[in-house]
C-alpha cells in the first residue's frame, strides 16, 4: 500500500488489467458510431479519455471508477463489474466504490456479491444513507429479512425524513405477514412521499388484511389519481367498491382493469358481478362470454349469477 492508502498493483493483476482494456478499446471502438444525442457523445468522449489515462497508468483509480460508472450507465454491466472491482482492489478503503460496485452486481442478478460489496461499504461508512438502504435491500433479497428490518432502522435513526426506508420497511414486514407494523411503515412512507402512488397502494393493502375497508379503499383512490392506467391499483380499487356497494364505480374501475390487461380473468368476473348488481344483463353477458374463453370454472360461476339474478327479478324478490 502507498502513501495515499491505494493497493501497489502487482504484475499479474496488472496484465489482466491491460487485457481488460484493450479488449474495451477494441470493443468500444467497434461499437462507435456517430451520434446527435449529447449524452451518448458525451459517455463516448469520456470512454475515451479514461482510456487514454488508463493506457499511460492502468492503477489509476479515478480512471477506472470512472470507466466503471459509464458503462453502468450504458448497461454494459460486466465491463463496468469489472472496471469496478479493479478500482476496489486498488483503493479497497473507497466506500463509495464498494457502493457503486454493488449496485452493478444487483444488476448482474448476483445478490450475494452485491450484499457483500455493500456490506463493506457501510464498514467503511456507517452513515451514507443510500449504502444502508441498498444494504437492507440486499437483505431483503436474500430473504434475511430480520437483518434486512435492522438496517432499515437504522437507517431511519439517522435520517428519520427518509421516506423510502419507511416504505422498504413496511415491505419487509408485508412479506413476514406482520400487517399492524406494515401499516405503520406505510404511514410514515405516504406522510413523507405524498405522491408515491405504490406507497398508498400498499398501505391500502395492509388496511384490508386489517379490517379496514373504507380507510384502505381512500388510499386506493389516491394511488389511483397517481397512477390512473396501473391495472393493479385499479383492481383493488374496484374491490374497494364493490365491497362498499358503489357498484358503478367499482365497474369502471375494472373495466379499465380488463382493457389494460385483457387476459386478467379476476377482472372479467368481477366486472360481471358489477353489471349484475346493476341489472345490465347483456353486459354481464358479454363478460361470461369472454370468460367462457378465459377460466371456465369463473365462467360458470359469473353465469350462475346472472341466473339467479334473473330468477329473482322474475320473481319480484329485490
Amino acid at each position: 500500500m502507498n502513501e495515499s492508502g491505494t493497493t501497489q498493483i502487482n504484475p499479474s493483476i496488472q496484465k489482466v488489467v491491460m487485457i481488460f482494456l484493450m479488449q474495451c478499446s477494441l470493443l468500444f471502438a467497434q461499437g462507435t458510431h456517430p451520434s446527435k444525442d449529447p449524452k451518448q457523445v458525451h459517455v463516448c468522449s469520456t470512454v475515451t479519455t479514461c482510456l487514454k489515462v488508463l493506457d499511460r497508468d492502468s492503477s489509476n483509480v479515478a480512471a477506472l471508477e470512472q470507466l466503471g460508472l459509464l458503462y453502468d450507465s450504458i448497461h454494459e454491466y460486466q465491463k463496468a463489474q469489472t472496471a469496478l472491482a479493479f478500482a476496489s482492489h486498488l483503493d479497497p478503503k473507497s466506500a463509495r466504490i464498494q457502493y457503486e460496485l454493488g449496485g452493478v452486481e444487483h444488476e448482474l442478478h448476483r445478490p450475494e456479491r452485491a450484499l457483500e460489496a455493500y456490506e463493506r461499504s457501510v464498514a467503511l461508512d456507517p452513515y451514507s444513507p443510500t449504502a444502508l438502504l441498498n444494504l437492507g435491500d440486499a437483505y431483503a433479497e436474500l430473504h434475511r429479512y430480520e437483518d434486512a428490518i435492522k438496517a432499515y432502522r437504522l437507517l431511519i435513526t439517522l435520517k428519520p425524513d427518509y421516506g423510502k426506508a419507511y416504505y422498504n420497511l413496511g415491505n419487509v414486514f408485508s412479506e413476514l405477514k406482520r400487517h399492524e407494523e406494515a401499516r405503520r411503515a406505510y404511514v410514515d412512507a405516504v406522510q413523507l412521499m405524498p405522491a408515491d402512488a405504490n406507497a398508498h397502494y400498499n398501505l391500502g393493502n395492509e388496511l384490508d388484511e386489517l379490517g379496514s375497508h373504507s380507510d384502505a379503499l381512500v388510499e386506493y383512490e389516491k394511488a389511483a389519481s397517481l397512477k390512473p392506467r396501473n391495472a393493479d391499483i385499479q383492481f383493488n380499487l374496484g374491490n374497494g367498491y364493490h365491497r362498499a356497494q358503489r357498484y358503478a364505480e367499482a365497474a369502471k374501475a375494472f373495466s379499465l382493469v380488463t382493457q389494460l390487461t385483457p387476459q386478467d380473468a379476476r377482472a372479467h368476473y368481477m366486472l360481471g358481478e358489477c353489471y349484475v348488481r346493476l341489472r345490465q344483463k347483456k353486459l354481464a353477458l358479454a363478460q361470461y362470454h369472454k370468460l367462457k374463453e378465459l377460466d371456465a370454472e369463473m365462467a360458470a360461476n359469473l353465469y350462475g349469477s346472472i341466473t339467479e339474478a334473473q330468477f329473482r327479478n322474475d320473481s319480484g324478490i329485490n
